[in-house]
């Protein structure tokens, strides 16, 4: 009998990891990981044309750009899903931004992003692009940086 309610216990537990893995999944996976080549150039961009604050960057490219470009604050990278800080865990914070216009301007202001990298189809991408920040796109590629115009 007791062996019977610990299996049943262990199948709901994997039954709701596996639904919050796909919640989570389906706000980062659709935006795949990009291979370096699509980075690398905006790196390049970054180096010529430093960015004036922080980058606020996609959750898959934060862990390359510390590796490539250290010198440069990013917003998230693949460390931090599990950060916490009064309650609220930053992953929640991350898919906010992507979510809600005014929390993201909360956030930007609070962390003084002045720049992003972002795949060029995203949301995000579009709104800034709609409220004046410049983009770069190198040719035949899928991710863009974003510059607010000062």
């Amino acid at each position: 009998r007791i062996g019977k309610v610990a299996c049943t216990f262990c199948v709901v537990i994997a039954a709701f990891s596996l639904a919050v893995t796909s919640v989570v999944t389906s706000f980062i996976q659709p935006m795949s990981s990009p291979n370096r080549s699509s980075i690398d150039p905006m790196i390049n961009e970054l180096r010529k044309n430093p960015c004036s604050g922080n980058i606020f960057n996609h959750y898959n490219v934060g862990g390359y750009l510390i590796w490539k470009y250290p010198e440069q604050k990013v917003y998230i990278d693949g460390r931090m899903p599990s950060w916490q800080y009064k309650g609220t865990k930053y992953m929640d914070n991350y898919l906010r931004v992507l979510s809600d216009p005014s929390f993201q301007k909360s956030e930007f202001q609070k962390y003084n992003i002045t720049c992003a990298i972002m795949p060029k189809d995203s949301d995000l991408a579009h709104s800034l692009t709609a409220a004046g920040w410049s983009a770069y796109t190198p040719p035949q590629n899928d991710w863009v940086l974003l510059r607010l115009k000062k």
